[in-house]
């Protein structure tokens, strides 16, 4: 089992429980030279994501976030929007199908859900 981190914030990468842990941070910490894929990569890897599943994993995600676009896959995250980053961070978190994830805030993620129905539940 593993829990693994989405990049916003200073969070550590545990082994043995399986848990996402999304911060919602003012600040984030995607690596300014690596583009949206490579990050999922990246952190697919960590995850213990390989193979066919892994780029599955990273095309899934990246289509579930809006990030899938040939020109927005060539962007490095330096060049993302608050927005793009936000949601690159969330496809991180996601990948490899955590049982549980986290959310700090998560009404700053309106791609998950609209901040009406949460208003309203």
């Amino acid at each position: 089992m593993q829990m693994g981190v989405c990049p916003q914030g200073t969070l550590p990468y545990y082994h043995c429980i399986d848990v996402i842990h999304l911060a919602m941070h003012s600040e984030d910490i995607l690596w300014p030279d690596l583009t949206g894929p490579e990050h999922l990569e990246f952190y697919g890897r960590l995850k213990g994501l390989s193979g066919d599943v892994l780029k599955q994993q990273i095309d899934y995600w990246l289509e579930q976030v809006n990030l899938h676009s040939r020109k927005t896959r060539a962007k490095l995250s330096r060049e993302y929007s608050g927005g793009m980053r936000r949601r690159l961070s969330v496809a991180i978190a996601l990948m490899g199908e955590p049982s549980v994830v986290l959310l700090d805030e998560p009404t700053t993620y309106k791609l998950l859900v609209c901040n009406s129905t949460l208003q309203h539940s």
